[in-house]
């Protein structure tokens, strides 16, 4: 969805794109609330609970932080690779892409995860390994079913929109 709003495109649009899909959000409440459960203690609907609220939070902050962040990375940190001949899509772009995905999704959820399950000793190395799954399985998704966007359906969406010139 972000992508055809787009007119430039970076890889952070296209990891966002596919974390928000309805697969990849499903597999990773599947990994989360696995590995809550296992390393809290907790029952199913508990640990399925804490993997929902936080993803919601971390859902709402994400559409905002992660698209912000990977074009302050382009047109700052990234721009001395353009000077090399890299493009935008280069394999260090995509690496700090996910890392910095990985990352805020862990600072952003730690604490709704803190205030659903309570003080736990491993809620850090849990919530780094979930996150870490979870983020893995949509980059890796992007490997195996590349983003089939057509340009021109962009153009076609935006005519019914427009209003007719007179």
């Amino acid at each position: 969805m972000y992508l055809v709003l787009a007119d430039v495109v970076w890889p952070a649009l296209f990891l966002l794109d596919r974390i928000a899909a309805i697969p990849v959000i499903l597999i990773g409440l599947a990994i989360e609330a696995s590995l809550f459960r296992h390393f809290f203690q907790i029952t199913w609907r508990h640990a399925f609970s804490a993997a929902c609220i936080i993803n919601v939070v971390s859902t709402l902050a994400g559409i905002l932080i992660l698209p912000a962040w990977g074009w302050y990375w382009e047109y700052s940190v990234a721009a001395r690779n353009h000077s090399n001949g890299w493009g935008t899509f280069n394999p260090l772009t995509w690496a700090e892409t996910c890392l910095m995905a990985w990352l805020l999704t862990n600072v952003v959820e730690s604490v709704p995860l803190r205030l659903v399950v309570g003080p736990q000793k491993n809620l850090l190395r849990s919530l780094l390994l979930a996150n870490l799954l979870s983020v893995g399985v949509a980059y890796l998704s992007l490997s195996f079913l590349p983003p089939q966007h057509d340009p021109w359906q962009v153009y076609e969406w935006a005519d019914d929109l427009m209003l007719p010139l007179q």
